[in-house]
């Protein structure tokens, strides 16, 4: 199967360096590959799952509500505020700071 991995990045808006481009080909060669072991066996007559086992099962505690942050000292610790609202980045950063985009440059 052949993997365009220059439009892989460019779908997950990653910048890659051809040494990584090469890494990730590597990988994605390597998760399809083990896909297609999987499509071999055989589950003829195994149930489907949909989720862990029994997970309700697992809390220990009740959930209840706990004591948080009082609103104005999170707005005061919130690195930026408008209108009594923490501001976020558009999209989250793939590295770098929250002032930059991918590959260093500066986010709009």
């Amino acid at each position: 199967m052949e993997i365009d991995v220059r439009k892989v990045a460019n779908l997950a808006k990653m910048s890659l360096s051809p040494s990584e481009m090469s890494e990730l080909e590597k990988d994605l060669r390597d998760i399809l590959g083990h896909i297609e072991r999987l499509l071999t066996v055989d589950v003829e007559g195994v149930p489907p799952t949909f989720g862990p086992a029994k997970s309700a099962s697992l809390r220990t505690e009740p959930d209840v509500p706990r004591p948080c942050l009082q609103r104005d000292v999170l707005l005061r610790l919130a690195p930026e505020v408008r209108d009594g609202n923490v501001l976020v980045p558009r999209e989250a950063p793939l590295g770098g700071s929250l002032e930059e985009g991918p590959g260093g440059e500066e986010a709009k």
